[in-house]
């Protein structure tokens, strides 16, 4: 990897009065795009490396306050998990699933949710499938409100690759 000079940081650079600059192909974030206008910008840390302010790391679950449109989608979630008709295995723990599912934190979880007892309520098969369709078609639109909630791009993706990659190793599990 290359050593940034203060010229990879000058905004003029680029014409646009944002600076683009280059970082090693091995750092382990997606970094958002970002107007950097000094050198002496917060951006860069002592290790030449965005800030976690300015990354998202996709190992780290999600913190932070709740959209309307997480919790209706969390609510939905439940309301399904405890009704057997979700496509998943019987045994699975609630806050499990949630935390995995929603890629946040089971602190924040638990936090939200504090008589809920989470962790005592597990997955036992009913139909394993929504019905009427329409049920289909409200769950679907709640996840859809949720991911497109997210102003970021690339956590946005991450979010929805996410969550697909978790609705389809529930469905292998089941077989």
């Amino acid at each position: 990897s290359r050593k940034r000079s203060s010229n990879d940081l000058d905004p003029s650079n680029t014409g646009g009065g944002s600076a683009s600059v280059s970082y090693p192909s091995n750092i382990a974030l997606a970094c958002r795009a970002t107007n950097v206008t000094s050198t002496s910008s917060t951006a860069l840390n002592q290790n030449n490396n965005l800030s976690t302010s300015q990354c998202y790391d996709p190992a780290i679950p999600r913190t932070g306050r709740w959209t309307d449109e997480e919790l209706a989608f969390r609510d939905a979630i439940i309301a399904h998990f405890l009704d057997g008709s979700l496509p998943l295995s019987n045994g699975l723990k609630l806050n499990d699933f949630l935390s995995n599912m929603l890629k946040s934190k089971q602190s924040r979880l638990t936090k939200k949710m504090k008589h809920a007892k989470l962790s005592t309520k597990y997955f036992r098969i009913k139909s394993g499938y929504l019905s009427p369709i329409q049920n289909s078609k409200d769950f679907s639109s709640l996840e859809y409100s949720f991911v497109n909630v997210i102003a970021d791009p690339i956590e946005r993706s991450e979010i929805q690759f996410h969550m697909q990659k978790e609705w389809r190793d529930h469905l292998a599990g089941r077989g």
